[in-house]
């Protein structure tokens, strides 16, 4: 006969008559990278308020129903005449983006691989604090001293190199390099599940992402950046594009982006056309053709 809400889910647990049960459908969805549903939650009847949501509660109705009040439009284009338009348009919302996320009442850190995503939102933040006669310090996982293994082909163990080398064009670009030996991703889980309340996707990752905030912390930092989910944006490569080409019959505009690609990364086009192909291809006959190819396998989830 009531409604509870708060902003974390300890906040629920505390409320007399919420019990502290464990949602099985949660966990399997968890345990095969089933991430789709956004409303549940690993705790039986506790649910999740979308972004761009708005739940409307009253008597009549035992359980409301989340209504969407904003969404973007996907079927929305933006075109210009030049290639140089598309760049300029893109590296202005860009700033913009890293000058919004600039403001604090603290210092302000980021996370910088050797990559492109972090990098660019590293540097482009580095030359808006130097205006302001401020430093940045970013934070970059390297391997422990000593580590020999073996990086698999088209890949790298070390960044420090590049880092070091992206630093050297920005004086006020301050490189912090953590190697977290020692920690493990059963250390602090106590810490971790008080703060997150759930299982956390690829654990490996905790040990040098913690380790780096810990840094952050040190220098009074309450804002990192990230170069997170750069890999659909900045750096996406377009691959998929080529597929949705291929399948509306955009022969002269595949050609053209099979070619840029293939000079873009200094791969054969015959590997793009196979991914492209691939990726057009209907779910059911991929993997009757997998089937073929690799007899035994079981279908990818």
């Amino acid at each position: 006969q009531f409604i509870a809400f708060s902003t974390a889910i300890k906040g629920l647990l505390a409320v007399p008559g919420i019990p502290r049960a464990l949602n099985e459908e949660k966990l399997a969805d968890f345990l095969i990278l089933n991430h789709n549903n956004h409303q549940t939650t690993h705790y039986q009847d506790i649910y999740r308020l979308p972004p761009a949501h708005h739940l409307r509660c009253v008597q009549e109705v035992s359980k409301p129903v989340p209504q969407r009040y904003w969404n973007i439009d996907l079927n929305k284009r933006i075109h210009f005449d030049t290639d140089q338009q598309y760049v300029d348009a893109f590296n202005e919302l860009f700033e913009r983006c890293v000058a919004d996320n600039l403001r604090s009442l603290t210092p302000v850190g980021a996370f910088m691989s050797g990559g492109v995503d972090s990098a660019a939102v590293a540097t482009t933040a580095a030359r808006q604090l130097k205006q302001q006669d401020e430093q940045l310090h970013t934070y970059t996982s390297v391997p422990r001293a000593g580590f020999t293994g073996v990086a698999p082909k088209g890949r790298y163990n070390d960044e420090t190199p590049l880092v070091k080398a992206i630093a050297a064009m920005h004086d006020n670009l301050v490189t912090d390099f953590i190697d977290a030996e020692g920690e493990t991703p059963l250390d602090n889980l106590d810490s971790y599940f008080d703060a997150h309340e759930e299982p956390f996707r690829n654990p490996c990752n905790r040990v040098w992402m913690e380790a780096i905030i810990r840094e952050g912390q040190s220098h009074n930092q309450r804002v990192m950046l990230t170069g997170q989910h750069g890999n659909m944006t900045l750096s996406w490569e377009g691959t998929w594009a080529l597929a949705d080409w291929l399948r509306r019959g955009k022969w002269l505009r595949f050609y053209h982006g099979l070619n840029t690609l293939a000079g873009y990364r200094e791969q054969s086009r015959l590997g793009y056309l196979k991914q492209a192909v691939a990726t057009a291809l209907p779910d059911s006959v991929w993997f009757a053709y997998q089937r073929i190819r690799r007899p035994g396998k079981r279908d990818p989830i």
